[in-house]
């Protein structure tokens, strides 16, 4: 994954200025940083959350990337395993009920 010229602003406020990231082959990144400096908004940037900007993202592989900010948007009123489904939908892929019981058992939730 490449981050080419990455700048976004929120009005006149420039959040990133003119970032480049290449983070090659096989690697997990973490981003570390103080509070504001754009940490949360490059992550948006790279998953698609964040569409307007200016600059390139490109992702060789897409199928082998995961995501974690720090607090993910689910839905605290539904159960876990509806949050599971709607994100198997929103992803295109399909839901295995039999397969999430067996993980759900495996650590004995």
């Amino acid at each position: 994954m490449k981050l080419e010229h990455i700048t976004k602003k929120y009005g006149s406020n420039v959040v990133l200025n003119d970032i480049d990231f290449d983070f090659g082959d096989s690697r997990i990144v973490g981003l570390i940083g103080k509070n504001g400096v754009g940490k949360t908004t490059v992550m948006k940037v790279m998953n698609g959350n964040i569409i307007k900007f200016d600059g390139k993202v490109d992702i060789d592989n897409a199928d082998n990337i995961g995501f974690l900010i720090e607090h993910p948007k689910l839905y605290d009123n539904k159960s876990g395993l509806y949050n599971l489904k709607l994100f198997a939908q929103v992803l295109g892929k399909g839901f295995d009920k039999a397969y999430t019981d067996k993980i759900i058992d495996a650590f004995g939730m």
